[in-house]
């Protein structure tokens, strides 16, 4: 079964492809698509980006290792691992880090396209109203949604609570847990693993996706996915755009073909 497993370029993304210089405040894009960019991002001890303002596109940025200090206007806020920030457009931002470790993180921007450097700008005294830092407490998960051993969610961003166009939540998938069977949706998805692996079915290929990788499914392709390891698996999940209210998410489809994707073996090593 070994040449069945594939890893297609089009649907999996690897952090540690994307080459950054040494020692250097850098990012770099690793998917692009037509509502968002994401990129992976590193903030050197003692850099700092000075005071910016992005009158094109609202920044997320989730914490992978290290520490920042991000402030928006007159919201100083302290980030570390598992935490999301959001970024406003047209809000004058500042980011240093602390130290002493270099920061790691998943970069979010929406919408996409060229995204146009930030210009400097002067921090202002106003707070945002509201809420922009969520933390993903790996300890809160609470049942999953269709039996308590099942997938579970943490909801982080959204339409409705931030005013943006893509909705961003935190999953746990616990051992043996499965997605809806063979899918698809009218959005892009994406799954960003954090810790543990996910094994992702896109019609005819199966392939596992690991900490720090990227899986990229395009709207309308079918495709299912399962943790099929002994230990949990977290991931950050994006829905780009996401779908109106009232508006059904998963549509299964019928898979043509004698293959049971419950039983499929795991990847080799």
């Amino acid at each position: 079964m070994k040449d069945f497993f594939r890893t297609p370029d089009n649907y999996l993304r690897r952090f540690s492809d994307v080459r950054l210089p040494a020692g250097r405040t850098a990012d770099a894009p690793i998917a692009i698509s037509d509502v968002a960019t994401f990129s992976k991002g590193v903030v050197q001890p003692g850099d700092t980006t000075g005071p910016r303002v992005d009158n094109y596109a609202t920044q997320f940025l989730f914490i992978l290792n290290g520490r920042l200090d991000v402030q928006v206007g007159g919201n100083l806020m302290h980030a570390g691992p598992d935490d999301l920030v959001i970024i406003p457009r047209t809000l004058a931002y500042e980011i240093v880090n602390p130290g002493p470790d270099p920061d790691l993180h998943l970069a979010i921007a929406t919408p996409s396209g060229a995204v146009q450097a930030a210009e400097q700008g002067s921090l202002a005294s106003d707070t945002p109203t509201e809420t922009l830092l969520y933390h993903v407490d790996r300890d809160a998960f609470g049942p999953g949604l269709n039996r308590p051993d099942d997938l579970s969610v943490q909801r982080l961003a959204n339409r409705a609570t931030n005013g943006i166009d893509i909705a961003i939540r935190s999953d746990l998938m616990r051992p043996g847990a499965h997605g809806p069977g063979m899918h698809v949706h009218k959005f892009d998805q994406y799954f960003f693993v954090l810790d543990g692996e996910i094994t992702v079915a896109v019609v005819d290929q199966i392939f596992v996706a690991r900490r720090h990788e990227l899986v990229r499914l395009p709207a309308g392709v079918p495709h299912r996915q399962w943790n099929a390891s002994d230990a949990n698996e977290y991931c950050v999940t994006v829905a780009a755009p996401e779908p109106p209210a009232g508006e059904v998410w998963d549509v299964e489809v019928e898979f043509r073909g004698d293959f049971d994707w419950r039983r499929a073996p795991r990847q080799a090593e």
